[in-house]
């Protein structure tokens, strides 16, 4: 938890918030980060020319016994409130 603070704290322009979702699987805890930014811009800002390279820092690299090297990213169409 302690690299969400510090991706904050670097003021990215456009980066909004993150969230951790944690799911046991089998034998293994599957974690699922969601990073918010404002615009494929701001990510690109973020995460660099090749944006699709999953951004993993290396304190999680170092807990995590593996990951997808690659993210997936997607455009906010619409939210319901009930």
């Amino acid at each position: 938890m302690e690299i969400f603070p510090e991706i904050a704290s670097e003021n990215i322009q456009g980066y909004q918030s993150v969230q951790l979702f944690r799911r046991l699987a089998d034998a293994e805890v599957e974690f699922v980060v969601i990073m918010w930014f404002e615009s494929l811009e701001a990510v690109r800002k973020f995460a660099g020319e090749d944006y699709e390279h999953a951004y993993i820092p290396p304190k999680a690299r170092e807990v995590l016994s593996r990951f997808d090297d690659r993210s997936q990213h997607y455009e906010v169409r619409g939210k319901l409130d009930y």
